[in-house]
């Protein structure tokens, strides 16, 4: 019995139970201890000496055969991490490729494509280029900081470096949470960490530092201004002492991976360039032992949410187009503008846009998004028939809450439309769009330059106030209503709009009663 038991161990070691084979064994080695120990066994388990032989020498079979079925799945272990080790760099370089041949064809644009293309066509084309090669998109959720470190140390640990690094974390900063991409960003704290490793011949101890620091943008429209945001600075080193940090990092909105040298960068740090490019933050790579990454605290304060749509298809949903509302709005405003100098065709070239760029987007009241341009636009023909107006009135919203983008709406507008439509967005759109702050946005409004573009935002404010019972929040509907007030009906009064005037203060007051 014994001996065929032990067959059924061999039989489930040799095809790959090697949990219960084993287990197995232990039951019947326990009772051959017992039985060898006390000198007596129950009659359907007493074996002989020649049994005990035989049981031995299966019970040294099945480990050895346990060991070398151990050793083979570590060696297919080993075969696929080296695979996916290897494929990873493959991919690595293909991006390398893709990034340097981005670069060459800007360079080749700059030197070469101005004598050929006006500066819109260009921008254009650069653009279409970031988007491609440098773009990256993000999903944006909250970490705290401790909880990313400690996420990262795991990390490390199937890293597999020989050594491993031994990390000492010096935090200074106040700032608890972060905003960001979580999983690009703790992939760029593991390959940083890695690379500097792997240039660490000494295995001194690398340091994560985390200090406070701000990040400043410039503004087109404010020329001696930066925009600054609360910033972390992360830096990883092998020095015993941080590097100081700067009074403020300056990100250029302009800056793409594609423009920097990737054929003299290591592919991990590339990637962490990009990820730093794509949180608009600020890298220095350019030692081996030392790495300083300037990141948001928030990275929406800088980055709308309208950058994860770039690679997002778009398209007209017919039903909408068939929404009574759509219908009767669309055929008001061709009604109010025949027999005016403005050109139907452009007029119906944007309507096609708006239904494309705002295809599927619903207002808290349930119509189709696109109703909402539509009824600004009908608002401002009240006011002026001037065909860029009503073109760029169209359009305000697509800038700052879809795909299309100011570089766009210049090639097919042109340059007055897309100013227009760009003093309506709280963006700047260079190569990727900068949020900017309420005051930011303020400033550009109040120092409109052109009548229109005052007039377009009256007009969506306007709508927004005879719509604002839609929205749930009342305070939030008494916050709109405050700032109509002070903000928006000044304007309206130093454009003499008197009708508009009335009707923003009765809407606001009736809001602010309640």
């Amino acid at each position: 019995m014994i001996f065929m038991l032990n067959l059924i161990i061999a039989t489930l070691l040799l095809s790959g139970s090697l949990v219960i084979g084993l287990a197995a064994s232990g039951v019947i080695l326990a009772c051959t201890v017992w039985y060898l120990q006390t000198g007596s066994m129950p009659r359907a388990m007493e074996i002989s000496l020649q049994f005990k032989l035989i049981y031995g020498l299966l019970l040294f079979s099945s480990c050895w055969i346990a060991l070398i079925r151990f050793r083979q799945a570590k060696a297919r272990l080993e075969e696929q991490k080296a695979y996916l080790h290897a494929t990873r760099q493959g991919l690595r370089g293909q991006l390398i490729e893709t990034l340097g041949y981005g670069q060459e064809i800007i360079q080749e644009l700059n030197k070469d494509a101005l004598a050929l293309l006006d500066n819109t066509a260009l921008a254009y084309i650069k653009q279409a280029i970031y988007r491609v090669t440098d773009y990256l998109r993000i999903e944006v959720s909250e970490i705290k900081l401790e909880r990313l470190l400690e996420e990262t140390r795991m990390l490390l640990k199937l890293q597999d470096l020989e050594p491993p690094p031994q990390l000492i974390t010096k935090q200074y900063t106040e700032y608890d949470t972060l905003r960001v991409d979580v999983p690009k960003i703790k992939q760029l704290l593991v390959e940083s960490i890695a690379y500097i490793q792997e240039h660490n011949p000494a295995h001194q101890p690398i340091t994560l530092g985390l200090e406070p620091a701000k990040l400043g943008h410039k503004l087109e429209n404010m020329p001696n201004y930066t925009s600054k945001l609360a910033a972390l600075k992360i830096t990883i080193t092998t020095n015993k002492v941080l590097p100081p940090t700067e009074e403020i990092y300056m990100l250029n909105p302009m800056q793409t991976a594609s423009q920097k040298p990737p054929r003299t960068t290591a592919p991990a740090l590339l990637e962490n360039i990009r990820i730093i490019d794509a949180h608009y933050g600020y890298a220095d790579v350019s030692q081996a032992t030392t790495h300083s990454y300037v990141i948001p605290i928030n990275v929406r304060e800088v980055r709308g949410k309208v950058m994860e749509l770039l690679q997002i298809p778009t398209a007209v949903d017919p039903e909408e187009t068939k929404h009574p509302l759509a219908m009767q709005l669309e055929q008001e405003l061709l009604g109010k503008l025949a027999g005016t100098p403005v050109d139907l065709a452009t007029i119906r070239q944007a309507l096609h846009i708006i239904k494309k760029y705002h295809g599927g987007v619903r207002r808290k009241s349930g119509e189709p998004f696109f109703t909402h341009p539509l009824a600004t636009a009908l608002i401002l023909v009240d006011y002026s028939q001037d065909q860029d107006a009503v073109v760029a009135a169209l359009l305000h919203d697509t800038v700052e809450d879809t795909s299309l983008s100011l570089a766009q709406v210049r090639a097919m507008f042109g340059e007055t439309v897309a100013l227009l439509v760009s003093k309506a967005t709280n963006l700047e759109d260079k190569i990727r769009r900068v949020k900017l702050q309420a005051h930011e946005y303020k400033h550009r409004l109040v120092n409109y330059g052109d009548p229109r573009a005052a007039l377009i935002k009256l007009s969506d404010r306007l709508h927004n106030m005879r719509t604002i019972g839609g929205h749930p929040s009342l305070a939030k509907q008494k916050q709109i209503a405050e700032e109509t007030l002070t903000f928006f009906v000044p304007i309206a009064k130093q454009l003499g709009l008197a009708a508009m005037i009335e009707e923003l203060e009765q809407l606001s007051l009736k809001i602010l009663e309640k």
